[in-house]
């Protein structure tokens, strides 16, 4: 009983060290919140699009800097005829997903395998929220296709 109550007078002892603690717990509840099911939502869109042959609107949801490393209408133009080129109808196969916080941003990575009736991709997308901007956007895009 004396060694606690002398935990407790020294200068708030346990007492300052909870309220550290409780003040810890608090902040990281007032982070913003995890933005996976958005970000899921804009690689749905794609996957529709790339099903439908009709990419039309896909483009805003591409970050600016993605188009600096390849021509907005031939990407556009490959996606929307990758289904067509393929065989048509399109299986999606989540293979991973994971969120990596780093200090300029959220990203959203997701690794799947669209099966197409003449051939294979593996299908690398990241989605991010980088700091200073509003909005989620694809920052990366990569398909590959499958050797059988």
């Amino acid at each position: 009983r004396r060694l606690l109550s002398r935990i407790v007078r020294r200068k708030g002892g346990v007492m300052r060290r909870v309220a550290w603690i409780v003040a810890l717990f608090v902040a990281g509840c007032l982070t913003p919140a995890d933005q996976m099911n958005e970000a899921q939502a804009i690689v749905d869109k794609v996957h529709a699009a790339i099903a439908a042959s009709d990419v039309r609107g896909l483009e805003g949801l591409y970050h600016t800097s993605f188009f600096a490393n390849v021509a907005k209408d031939v990407w556009m133009r490959y996606l929307a005829d990758l289904a067509k080129r393929e065989g048509g109808k399109m299986q999606v196969h989540l293979l991973a997903k994971h969120k990596d916080a780093r200090p300029d941003g959220d990203y959203y990575m997701f690794h799947y395998r669209l099966v197409f009736a003449k051939g294979a991709f593996d299908e690398r997308i990241t989605v991010a929220k980088r700091v200073g901007e509003g909005k989620l956007a694809i920052a990366a895009h990569i398909l590959r296709p499958v050797k059988p």
